[in-house]
């Protein structure tokens, strides 16, 4: 109990079965009414705990972390990525996530410190700048805000092209998904261009407004309208094992 494989590959064989659809059930590794992800992060947060730099429960977490977005934190969730912060200062996903969380708290300026420090250590460019986009526009400051979404496209790469197809993916239907996943990687950034070149037509903007006024809803949104406990669909806090599922 001392090593920490037992709960990385507990919080392993948990994500398996939560991701096949298995019904929660009591065992060795999951309470009774506790739902699969706070299983998880819980025998994650105690496989960290015992070894900060044991490098498969640090991945497994970051990338749950990273694919999560800006979804509130749970607890474990939290307890992991201080345990993280305090041991892999200069991950860029560490502390890409870290800028997240700090955002989400309202310290825009450490946030915006953190985005940048991602981008000094290594980390994408374009997911960080797109960050900065962000933060720039909850600190009031759209001109700025743009400037960081377009330098987030200079050189694209997977990662940043899967950061920015999530951002459209609020506002765009399937079918211009797909005319942007059909895109040459060199051509993203024309790409984007035109299409909020259009929106602003469309809309008798000045250019750059339609970009602008997306990041101010992207703000609006994850500020008011965050769900406590996302991972469970649901405003409450504590859901009772017998009734889950039927909301």
């Amino acid at each position: 109990r001392d090593a920490p494989w037992g709960y990385y590959l507990s919080a392993r064989a948990l994500l398996a079965l939560w991701r096949a659809g298995a019904p929660p059930a009591v065992n060795e590794g999951q309470f009774e009414g506790e739902a699969y992800p706070d299983a998880i992060w819980r025998h994650l947060h105690d496989a960290l705990e015992r070894a900060p730099d044991f490098a498969p429960a640090r991945r497994m977490a970051l990338d749950l972390l990273l694919a999560g977005g800006d979804r509130s934190l749970g607890r474990d969730q939290r307890k992991a990525l201080a345990v993280l912060t305090q041991a892999a200062p200069r991950d860029p996903d560490v502390l890409l996530i870290w800028g997240r969380e700090l955002r989400r708290k309202g310290q825009l300026d450490s946030a915006l410190v953190r985005f940048s420090e991602a981008e000094r250590f290594g980390g994408d460019v374009g997911r960080a700048q797109l960050e900065r986009a962000r933060t720039l526009m909850a600190l009031g400051r759209p001109s700025e805000a743009g400037a960081a979404y377009w330098a987030g496209v200079q050189r694209v790469t997977p990662a940043t092209r899967e950061a920015y197809r999530f951002d459209l993916a609020w506002i765009l239907v399937g079918d211009t998904l797909a005319t942007f996943d059909a895109v040459p990687e060199g051509a993203v950034a024309p790409w984007l261009r035109r299409f909020w070149a259009e929106r602003d037509a469309a809309a008798a903007n000045l250019p750059g407004e339609r970009l602008e006024e997306h990041l101010r809803r992207w703000v609006k949104a994850f500020r008011d309208y965050r769900v406590f406990i996302p991972e469970r669909r649901t405003q409450f806090r504590r859901v009772e094992y017998l009734f889950e599922g039927l909301d």
